[in-house]
């Protein structure tokens, strides 16, 4: 054992040159931009850098260690993929450690969370089955033909199968399965089914016990968790890490800060898998890797300040290859009022911009993509939304445009959904309602004051002469979602997108072995779910909503599986 793990040392283990290297990792980060004049860029002496995390971490002399376990496995992050990834050890035999610096494991939300996979047996049973090469296709169009296509075709391949032995867990505990019916149904943007919605019982709320709202949005993360417990996982809270312990170009272990604050040591005999999540809560990453995401001023990723690309920063230190950039973003139009649907829509001046029949990545982006710096443009409707929303669900739809709990099978229009979401819209500043057009565009004028009224009420105009006129000769959306905005009173809804997560990072083999730069497996070192780079690349595909959880089952499942030794392991190098 080394008796001081610095970063310079990390380097000479790894056959690096030396402390200039470190940024060798960043090959997929955005291009540097020159510093400008007079400004401080950080740096050790030896080397300038335009990020902080390229000088690499401080030294951790062994003195300042108090501690050191051996494990078979270090699990880093008690998330949706962590949570996977110990679960599949921990059946199969593993002696699992999970490391996690928030206090308890974390879901994205405890309200809802979409659970996406490809052909899961209830969908099967359901007669809802559908062609891989069908679906790869999709996934192949929204990602630009950049992502790593046997990534994509282990995930179409294996997920249902993944998805099925998570349900099962969460059943077992009480919990029920629901199929979500909602998605895009128009022709351009193919959404299919897959997905699924896990419903807490009584039994793992009074299991839990830790103070989070036990709802669709942790049912099946928690089932996960218990099932590693019954299993023999260990759960260490508070306690980030904060490097590996790298030894001959092999990663060993990681060194994480407890609860107390003092340096401890775990090594891994088998593996390090790092499941840290992404990075849109590290605004400096995001500007590298991902800059869309700063432009967002609303965010709804969760937990809050967790998920600051630790596992992106300690791979990149051991050598780490990463995927190529601009990483994918997910931003929903959540981050204001949550209408959009088939209604007109506008920039933040005003002016009508968009064919709105399209996804929520679509409308998302187009967004941001208008003039003014902002990340809000406006949305319009009248007193028949929500006829108007249930009348094109089924020739457009989606997310924002049908209820997020739809259940498959129920065809009757959710009213209820409808008015909480216009209420929590008015409530919140977002909705302006008046009984004409001039006093609702009056109002949005004394909130925004670049928001041009007669600009925007001419552009009303215009779309209902082509609403009459059965065709939308500006931007060319299909008639029959052409609706009149004519009946009072009337709705002027802010709409924006939020930042979710930018799914990236270090390239992996096949099973999910990170590796260097030269494309040769690091070994030691794992990566699973937002933290690993490949499955996407330009944008998030909801080809199945809720893939990324979906992922993270997946390729947890498949990790803790192979390197058990219960199936063959995966060992091809990927490319993205």
């Amino acid at each position: 054992m080394e008796q001081e793990i610095s970063r310079r040392r990390f380097l000479q283990g790894l056959g690096l040159a030396g402390a200039a290297t470190v940024g060798a990792g960043l090959a997929g980060c955005a291009p540097a931009a020159p510093a400008a004049e007079g400004e401080k860029l950080s740096g050790t002496g030896e080397q300038a850098y335009q990020w902080s995390w390229e000088a690499g971490p401080e030294s951790i002399a062994e003195d300042q260690i108090v501690q050191t376990e051996e494990h078979e496995f270090v699990v880093v992050g008690a998330g949706l993929a962590g949570l996977a990834t110990a679960a599949s050890l921990a059946e199969n035999g593993g002696d699992v450690l999970v490391v996690e610096k928030n206090t308890t494991w974390a879901s994205r939300g405890s309200v809802i969370a979409h659970i996406g996979a490809l052909n899961t047996p209830r969908w099967v049973a359901e007669g809802v089955e559908y062609s891989k090469f069908d679906v790869f296709r999709d996934w192949d169009v929204q990602n630009g033909s950049r992502m790593d296509n046997a990534q994509v075709w282990t995930f179409l391949e294996r997920s249902g199968e993944a998805l099925e032995w998570s349900l099962q867990k969460a059943e077992a505990l009480g919990g029920t399965v629901e199929l979500l019916g909602s998605h895009y149904f128009g022709e351009k943007f193919p959404e299919y089914y897959g997905t699924v919605m896990v419903n807490a019982s009584d039994q793992m709320i009074e299991l839990e016990g830790n103070g989070i709202e036990m709802g669709k949005g942790n049912a099946l993360h928690f089932s996960l968790y218990q099932s590693s417990l019954d299993n023999g996982a260990q759960y260490l809270w508070s306690t980030p890490g904060k490097q590996l312990v790298v030894e001959d170009g092999k990663v060993r272990g990681i060194i994480c800060v407890n609860a107390d604050g003092d340096y401890v040591r775990y090594l891994a005999t088998k593996g390090v898998i790092l499941a840290t999540g992404d990075i849109s809560g590290d605004e400096e990453m995001s500007a590298c890797f991902a800059p869309i995401m700063n432009r967002c001023q609303s965010s709804m990723y969760i937990p809050a300040g967790m998920n600051t690309g630790d596992g992106q920063k300690m791979a990149i230190w051991a050598g780490a290859k990463m995927q190529d950039g601009p990483w994918p973003p997910m931003i929903h139009p959540q981050g204001y009022g949550m209408f959009l649907g088939p209604f007109m829509c506008t920039n933040s001046f005003g002016r009508r911009f968009m064919n709105e029949d399209t996804w929520t990545q679509g409308k998302s982006l187009g967004i941001l993509n208008q003039p003014g710096n902002v990340d809000y443009g406006f949305c319009v409707f009248d007193k028949n939304y929500s006829r108007d929303m249930h009348a094109t669900r089924k020739i457009g739809g989606g997310l924002m445009w049908d209820s997020v709990y739809r259940v498959y099978g129920n065809e009757e229009p959710d009213e209820a959904y409808d008015e909480r979401i216009l209420g929590m819209g008015i409530d919140g500043g977002f909705i302006y309602q008046a009984d004409t057009l001039e006093e609702a565009a009056a109002l949005v004028k004394a909130d925004y004051p670049t928001f041009d009224e007669d600009l925007f009420l001419a552009e009303v105009a215009r779309y209902n002469e082509l609403v009459a006129a059965g065709e939308d000769t500006d931007f060319g959306k299909r008639s029959d979602l052409m609706l009149p905005i004519a009946e009072a009173p009337f709705f002027i809804e802010k709409v924006g997108p939020n930042k979710m997560c930018a799914p990236g990072g270090a390239l992996i083999t096949g099973y999910g072995q990170v590796i260097d730069e030269e494309e040769n497996p690091i070994e030691g070192l794992y990566a699973v779910g937002n933290c690993s780079g490949g499955l996407y690349a330009v944008d998030y595909p909801l080809v199945i909503n809720g893939n990324s959880h979906g992922r993270c089952i997946t390729f947890g499942y498949l990790l803790g599986r192979q390197l058990t030794g219960v199936e063959e392991v995966q060992s091809y190098p990927t490319r993205a």
